[in-house]
């Protein structure tokens, strides 16, 4: 795909997200091409791949987790440095999402066997962290709702306040001299970096 038809489809699903989102939304190519797409709340970012496959599935899940309130920046603080409980949250909001906005996404995605809850659905993002974090069996989220990368909310929320999708509490000092890239969001352990700095209660001074 050329550059030009990368910057025509660009244009193209950033009007399809907003109007899903419910607020003007952008769109941006990742760096690595293998990326699995992700929003921080105000861009969608598409990996190479997704331009040529499910890229317009992938841009209306991220615009309805948006307007779904799944990308919630008091939320998703608690999914920083826990990648598994970030899957399967992504997994229960995309089902609540897509259900909560049927009558404005396609039949393709809303009929979709992988966003049909198999008896255990969520009504909020509250809810769906509580699923998250339980032992309840959940399949992993299919590969077109892309990923959902905790800190890159967190820190666009704490740099934008006033265009926040909502709230967000997001460490300052130290965190704030960190770079998001540094910081493996896929590493899960009882020593993560990222779990000390969110529990830290002087983090925010």
């Amino acid at each position: 795909m050329s550059m030009a038809d990368v910057d025509s489809n660009a244009v193209g699903f950033a009007m399809l997200a907003s109007g899903v989102a419910g607020m003007r939304l952008s769109i941006a190519r990742l760096e690595a091409a293998s990326g699995a797409t992700y929003s921080d709340g105000r861009t969608i970012f598409l990996g190479e791949s997704a331009w040529d496959s499910n890229a317009a599935l992938q841009v209306l899940i991220q615009a309805a987790l948006i307007h779904a309130g799944a990308l919630d920046g008091s939320i998703v603080r608690l999914l920083a440095g826990r990648p598994k409980i970030a899957r399967r949250y992504l997994l229960l909001e995309s089902q609540r999402a897509v259900k909560q906005l049927q009558d404005r996404l396609p039949r393709r995605l809303v009929e979709e066997p992988a966003l049909t809850s198999d008896g255990v659905a969520s009504d909020s993002p509250a809810q769906s962290i509580a699923i998250a974090t339980s032992n309840i069996e959940l399949p992993d989220p299919p590969e077109f709702c892309g990923s959902l990368r905790p800190l890159k909310i967190i820190f666009a929320s704490h740099a934008n306040p006033q265009h926040a999708p909502a709230a967000s509490s997001a460490p300052r000092g130290r965190m704030r001299d960190l770079d998001i890239d540094e910081l493996d969001e896929q590493r899960e352990s009882e020593d993560s970096k990222i779990l000390k700095l969110f529990s830290n209660p002087l983090a925010s001074g």
